[in-house]
């Protein structure tokens, strides 16, 4: 079964325009704030990649234990923000495939929709020219009933 994400149906079926809007809306709003979220991570790596060890080294022992500290810090950023990258991307796959998946949707929704409204267009130029041959019928049967009842006078 299809999760419709509290997408509500149509009469003719698809889904109600609305909805479709505010999900993709939301799923814009998501991966744009993943993209800063992972560009703002993109940016401490390198802040720390720049930094370099050369501002820690020293001739002394408690300084070259004060070294470690960057560097161990270093270490726990880069692999923090790898996973934050590794998540941003797996987030970014799925904001594609339900953006593929909702696409699809909407596309046959769409053709659906089409398809009705021809077979109602249809319909109604059926209804339009049952009425003018009526209408052409009654006005001859008038034009019958107006004769005779002259010629009967």
């Amino acid at each position: 079964m299809r999760d419709n994400k509290g997408f509500r149906g149509k009469f003719l079926g698809g889904f109600n325009r609305g909805d479709v809007l505010d999900y993709i809306e939301k799923l814009s709003s998501e991966r744009n704030s993943l993209a800063e979220e992972n560009e703002k991570l993109r940016g401490r790596i390198e802040e720390l990649e720049n930094h370099g060890s050369a501002e820690y080294q020293s001739d002394t022992a408690p300084e070259a234990a004060q070294e470690n500290a960057p560097d161990n810090e270093e270490k726990t950023a880069k692999t923090n923000a790898a996973a934050v990258i590794e998540r941003t991307g797996v987030l970014l796959e799925d904001i594609e495939r339900r953006y593929e998946i909702l696409r699809a949707d909407v596309e046959v929704g769409t053709a659906h929709v089409k398809c009705e409204m021809d077979n109602v267009s249809e319909r109604f130029d059926a209804i339009n020219e049952a009425l003018r041959t009526a209408g052409e019928g009654i006005s001859a049967l008038r034009e019958e009933l107006g004769s005779k009842s002259r010629s009967g006078e």
